[in-house]
């Protein structure tokens, strides 16, 4: 009973980072996207004026 206890919360738990971890790549993916989104209209209009 207690082995089974701790799989599950060493699963949990796992599970758990992972899903932060992933949370966190996506943010970040998506805030660079937008920088360079951003970056690249700024640079654009600059040449155009």
């Amino acid at each position: 009973v207690v082995v089974v206890v701790v799989v599950v919360v060493v699963v949990v738990v796992v599970v758990f980072v992972v899903v932060v971890v992933v949370v966190v790549v996506v943010v970040v993916v998506v805030v660079v996207v937008v920088v360079a989104v951003a970056a690249a209209t700024a640079v654009v209009v600059v040449a155009l004026f």
